[in-house]
């Protein structure tokens, strides 16, 4: 059994990007990109820096707030928060369109730290999902808004799950220049990306209030982290 200490971000980092590297190497390559597994492990320093910074600051905000009650992990992609999730909540809600990345990222997780994740259930979409209103202290968005076809539906649907005062924590890309240069360095095109974060954060302040913004910056601004509360 891996001792492995979740509040120390570097050592889950490296637990993590061993399961990653298991996942892909039962993959054929190209079928993991949308849900960006090589980001997490391939391409420049400076790229994947940009991307685990995001995943940092989400870390910090779920170890830093009283463990148990239920999470949304919306969008969750290859399952890289589920771990940390599945340690503080009794009860985390995993959304995606391709839920077989995660569930394997799950298994194998288990396979290579010795350590079960409980309290995991699956939806292939955030209707699906056996959630009842007012019943979900956090819900974590990472890079998924972006690619919502209706985003103030989907907002307004969260808001409804959120307990008062819950949480929505949000990372989006700004789309900027250097975003788009930074997004072509690394091979991905992002034609799947309906909106920015900016868009992403007006649309978020009509339902939400928002206690945070931070910034990812390499140089320039290429990421929002934001934390908004149900009002």
């Amino acid at each position: 059994m891996i001792d492995l200490d979740y509040s120390n971000f570097n050592v889950y980092k490296k637990a993590v990007m061993k399961t990653l590297h298991i996942t892909a190497s039962r993959r054929n390559p190209g079928t993991m990109d949308e849900q960006g597994i090589p980001a997490y492990l391939e391409g420049s320093c400076w790229s994947r820096w940009v991307f685990w910074r995001r995943t940092y600051l989400a870390s910090q905000f779920i170890s830093q707030r009283p463990a148990g009650g239920q999470c949304v992990d919306f969008g969750c992609g290859p399952g890289v928060m589920l771990p940390l999730l599945a340690s503080q909540f009794d009860i985390v809600n995993a959304i995606d369109i391709r839920l077989d990345l995660a569930q394997d990222f799950a298994k194998l997780w288990t396979e290579h730290t010795c350590q079960n994740m409980t309290g995991i259930r699956y939806y292939d979409s955030l209707e699906s999902a056996d959630m009842r209103p007012d019943s979900i202290d956090l819900i974590l968005a990472l890079d998924s808004l972006e690619h919502v076809d209706i985003l103030q539906d989907v907002l307004a649907s969260m808001n409804r799950l959120l307990k008062p005062g819950g949480h929505l924590l949000i990372s989006g890309p700004t789309e900027n220049l250097f975003y788009r240069l930074g997004r072509k360095i690394v091979g991905f095109s992002g034609h799947y990306h309906r909106r920015s974060v900016y868009d992403i954060e007006k649309a978020v302040s009509k339902l939400f209030k928002i206690r945070s913004v931070k910034n990812v910056n390499f140089p320039f601004t290429l990421f929002l982290v934001m934390d908004v509360q149900k009002r």
